[in-house]
């Protein structure tokens, strides 16, 4: 690929080890966004609310409105991005369009409904771009409902890809054609995406008065018997960030706080 748009679609995520569901942003796009632009790629980002919104026709006033005046507020069309009234001109402009999709940890939302696999392929299906599937759902499935099991479900995606961040160069390489085995799945490996990727926050519908931005201190579990409701040790093997890194993303993040302050 030469340099191409590629547009992040933010379903929401929810596990035991993340929250990504508006007034939260997840890391799964913020590392995603770093690998593109470390890559020199540019990129474009959504919500999964703007995907419906743009889908039913209406205008951003139209849908803002309607919150307004309805007597239970409408989650499906609450969280809307910056690009919320652009949807069709950013998709004319994206060569390809990563969904990040999936939930671990069922629950009542008050502010956002995350996007299922099957709705995400249902608005995407007559868009010509390449489509990627990543997230939770590309790795274990998802389960929007408790008691019942994930499902990995890849309709509709020309390629599904668990923890693209940090497969992203190996892409490029081979043009998409095929998923790649991981080389390093440590730290190490996103200490440049997650600095790069913070510039995604600006785009954020919660953006900068009720945003809270998800910080990894660590990954997998470091218990012998892990605990029945969470996906972490399956995912990932037992790790811990170093402080400094730690630190150097939030003081990222508190720039961008600062500089959109008047």
């Amino acid at each position: 690929y030469s340099e191409c748009m590629i547009t992040i679609l933010d379903c929401y995520t929810d596990e035991p080890s993340g929250l990504g569901v508006p007034p939260y942003l997840g890391t799964y796009p913020r590392y995603v966004a770093g690998a593109i632009l470390k890559n020199n790629h540019q990129f474009s980002y959504f919500t999964i609310d703007d995907l419906r919104l743009h889908s039913s026709a209406k205008s951003v006033e139209q849908g803002k409105a309607e919150i307004q005046t309805a007597m239970k507020t409408n989650i499906k069309l609450y969280n809307f991005s910056k690009n919320a009234g652009r949807v069709r001109e950013v998709l004319d402009k994206t060569d390809a369009i990563i969904a990040i999709c999936g939930v671990h940890t069922p629950g009542t939302y008050l502010s956002a409904l995350p996007g299922t696999v099957s709705e995400v392929s249902a608005l995407l299906a007559k868009e010509k771009c390449f489509k990627i599937l990543t997230g939770p759902a590309a790795d274990a499935g998802e389960g929007l409902y408790g008691g019942k099991g994930a499902v990995l479900n890849s309709q509709g995606f020309n390629l599904v890809v668990p923890k693209l961040e940090f497969k992203f160069k190996q892409l490029l390489d081979n043009n998409f054609t095929a998923d790649v085995n991981l080389a390093d799945t440590s730290f190490v490996a996103i200490t440049d995406l997650a600095i790069l990727g913070s510039a995604i926050v600006f785009d954020h519908p919660s953006f900068p008065h009720r945003l809270m931005v998800e910080i990894e201190t660590a990954k997998g579990c470091g218990r012998v018997r892990g605990c029945s409701f969470c996906t972490e040790p399956i995912k990932n093997r037992m790790q811990l960030r170093a402080v400094e890194d730690i630190v150097h993303e939030e003081e990222t993040f508190l720039k961008a706080v600062t500089i959109s302050s008047p």
